[in-house]
């Protein structure tokens, strides 16, 4: 069928031991050309901090094969967290 080879991709992510609820996790493939874009992949995580990737604009699951930049981000802090 052609394209980029892709991989199931999941996870779990934990913040001082706990799961993390609410996380976007991001997958940006690394060491690419501006000639040679692979999609990024994107989830977020559930009350438990599991997560599992889907390919932006393409729907696909999962990530491209390959060395990955990862980001885990909030937009706001978890339900009982200290403020910075």
């Amino acid at each position: 069928c052609g394209g980029e080879p892709f991989a199931p991709v999941s996870g779990r992510v934990t913040l001082d031991g706990r799961p993390l609820a609410g996380a976007d996790v991001a997958f940006r493939p690394a060491g690419r050309g501006p000639n040679a874009p692979a999609p990024v992949s994107h989830g977020r995580t559930g009350a438990d901090g599991r997560f599992a990737l889907t390919a932006a604009g393409e729907g696909r699951p999962g990530a491209v094969l390959g060395p990955h930049r990862v980001t885990v981000s909030l937009t706001a802090p978890p339900a009982g967290s200290p403020p910075d």
